[in-house]
């Protein structure tokens, strides 16, 4: 090329960076979720973003004044009296707290759960699972399971309860395990 070109020299315009297409890559990444809805929790003070179109739901335990269970979905959540009669998937999405018993993880489980970060830097415990045919209850086979535990955690027992637990249970071509990224990466506590 020297030979060819003799000594020539290209300048190159001085607007024209890499670092300048990354930036705008991903600021469109994060301007993905400017324009979704939020949802808040007082109680435990984080809120979230998530798709305008999904569905959500608010589930409470008969005669109980707070809120056990929110979920999020693109097309449908389960109503409030399938949540009190039958262990399904809620949604897509289901957000747990404290009231909801079933946030119980084996203490030695969780010691041994991957520490991975969600929101701005928040530090969770995730367990990701793959289910088969044998999953005890029909309603969870053949599905891929997501769960972040979150929170300040209580001991009971052998068990720990934490005050968060956000699972993500979908069939396992994961169609939406980018949305549900995305949806993490809006989580944040404001208190």
């Amino acid at each position: 090329v020297y030979m060819r070109m003799g000594s020539k020299t290209e300048i190159i315009p001085s607007n024209i960076t890499d670092d300048k297409t990354n930036s705008s890559v991903q600021s469109t990444e994060k301007d993905i979720t400017a324009d979704w809805k939020t949802y808040k929790n007082d109680k435990y003070g984080f809120e979230m973003k998530y798709p305008n179109s999904w569905k959500t739901q608010e589930y409470k335990f008969s005669n109980k004044d707070d809120v056990v269970k929110v979920s999020f979905d693109p097309l449908e959540t389960v109503t409030q009296s399938t949540f009190e009669t039958m262990d399904v998937p809620s949604g897509l999405i289901s957000i747990s707290f404290k009231e909801n018993n079933a946030n119980s993880i084996n203490k030695k489980n969780y010691e041994n759960l991957e520490v991975s970060k969600i929101g701005q830097g928040i530090s969770v415990r995730k367990s990701e699972k793959k289910t088969g045919e044998d999953e005890p209850n029909p309603a969870y086979n053949g599905q891929r399971i997501i769960t972040y535990y979150l929170g300040n955690k209580t001991s009971f027992g052998d068990f720990f309860i934490n005050d968060i637990e956000i699972k993500y249970v979908s069939d396992l071509s994961d169609q939406y395990l980018i949305t549900f990224d995305q949806i993490l990466s809006t989580f944040k506590f404001t208190k």
